[in-house]
């Protein structure tokens, strides 16, 4: 039975229409154990072998296991679940298409430019444009496979309303057809461009492999002696394609997108001889010489251990980094804030780590983030 995510989302009848199988629940439920179980999430807070918390003084996003999730967010976690099948390139370029209309509307202006590659230029309107303005570098996620800077048009969107700057995207290159090596190379020239046209302040923000591309790049930026970007966000990084840290193990039952993270796997090591290169896995390259970094991943994902590991390895380096495990939420989380409330929370987090390093404008208006967990305007 079809239903389209509109009718199910934000609804407990529609959760319990989608609640159609035992193993679609029983994913779920492993994906609730931790705002369910106060007790166990804490114990994971502060266990140093699992999560290094105490090495670490990790800093975590304010949330309290006794407060349940959004009913948004527990409904897209079953449709998400309910919805998942064997992953082929087709499958997962018909779901990226499904993922923009999820995402919501552009709600500013988007214009193409030429970086080197193909690229979106989008400003929200009123916000400032000029080279004194800070500049969001932005990369897409999407495996390396399948996404687009039209895919996240609502996100980039956001972005410049949130922080009143205009967000650069690139059409990257995407394998098997390319290399995730051609896939660097563009965010490279696209981050040299912006540097070439005067701006002072950029910001790289990663989604996914896209964060994976980020961080590559970061590294690529100090083998080469470039000048490195203000501060960098890192959402959902895929920073170990060899998938040897426990939590993809221990989160494969537990993640959402586990299947298509394994899938993601298998085309990229087609493309290359060793996925443990350092231009492959940037865990593998030198976090040394990295601008401020704020590394964000839910705690049921897989690639929770290589956060954590990286932000230990950026730290040791002698930088700065702040890195943000969330119960509950499924990869990617911010991308979704059109959909769930935590989302547009995490958005403001976003905003107060980039205000730290970048001089940012007055908000164009009142905080569209100040919302109650209906998705409207206090006091509508």
């Amino acid at each position: 039975m079809q239903l389209s995510l509109e009718a199910c989302v934000g609804s407990i009848a529609g959760l319990a229409v989608l609640c159609c199988c035992e193993a679609s629940r029983q994913r779920l439920r492993w994906l609730l154990r931790d705002w369910q179980l106060a007790r166990r999430t804490a114990a994971l807070r502060k266990n140093a072998s699992e999560l290094e918390a105490a090495s670490l003084a990790l800093p975590t996003a304010p949330s309290s296991p006794s407060v349940a999730a959004s009913p948004e967010l527990v409904a897209l976690c079953e449709y998400m679940a309910s919805h998942s099948s064997k992953p082929t390139l087709r499958s997962v370029r018909v779901e990226t298409e499904d993922l923009q209309q999820l995402l919501g509307n552009n709600g500013g202006g988007t214009e193409l430019i030429d970086t080197g590659v193909q690229a979106h230029w989008v400003t929200y309107p009123g916000v400032q444009t000029d080279d004194t303005s800070p500049v969001v570098l932005f990369i897409h996620g999407g495996g390396l496979v399948t996404g687009s800077p039209t895919t996240y048009a609502a996100f980039t969107s956001e972005l410049s309303r949130l922080l009143n700057c205009p967000v650069v995207c690139p059409a990257y290159r995407l394998i098997p057809q390319h290399t995730i090596h051609d896939a660097v190379s563009d965010v490279f020239r696209t981050y040299k461009w912006l540097v070439r046209k005067g701006y002072r302040h950029v910001v790289v923000v990663g989604e996914s492999t896209g964060a994976t591309l980020a961080t590559l790049l970061l590294q690529k930026l100090s083998t080469t002696r470039h000048r490195q970007p203000a501060c960098a966000v890192l959402i959902s990084p895929t920073l170990d394609h060899t998938h040897s840290t426990r939590s993809h193990k221990d989160n494969r039952s537990r993640d959402l997108s586990s299947t298509r993270t394994s899938f993601y796997r298998s085309v990229l090591s087609d493309s290359v001889p060793d996925l443990a290169s350092p231009l492959v896995s940037p865990m593998f390259g030198s976090f040394a010489g990295l601008p401020p970094l704020y590394l964000m991943v839910g705690e049921s994902e897989v690639q929770r251990d290589d956060v954590i590991k990286a932000h230990r390895l950026a730290t040791r380096s002698g930088g700065q980094a702040q890195v943000e495990v969330v119960p509950y939420c499924m990869q990617s989380y911010p991308v979704y804030c059109k959909v769930f409330p935590e989302a547009r929370a995490s958005l403001q987090r976003i905003k107060t780590f980039i205000a730290r390093y970048v001089p940012l404008p007055p908000t164009l208006e009142a905080d569209y983030l100040q919302l109650d967990r209906a998705g409207k305007p206090d006091g509508s």
